[in-house]
């Protein structure tokens, strides 16, 4: 956690179970300070929120990706 506080200028993938996508998220706040990016929708819809290319760090559940 230390080097995510630091280092605002990463990305890194993280892959949780759909029942905790929301959770994951606050946890992700509250640890780091950081808004995740929640990849969900359509391939397109995905397609569209990677393209975007913002740092920080993307998460998704495992059938989404």
């Amino acid at each position: 956690m230390k080097f995510i506080r630091k280092n605002r200028n990463f990305t890194a993938l993280i892959i949780v179970p759909s029942s905790l996508l929301y959770n994951w998220k606050e946890e992700i706040i509250k640890f780091t300070g950081i808004t995740p990016t929640l990849i969900e929708g359509t391939a397109s819809q995905r397609r569209e929120i990677i393209s975007r290319g913002s740092k920080g760090i993307p998460y998704n559940n495992l059938p989404g990706f």
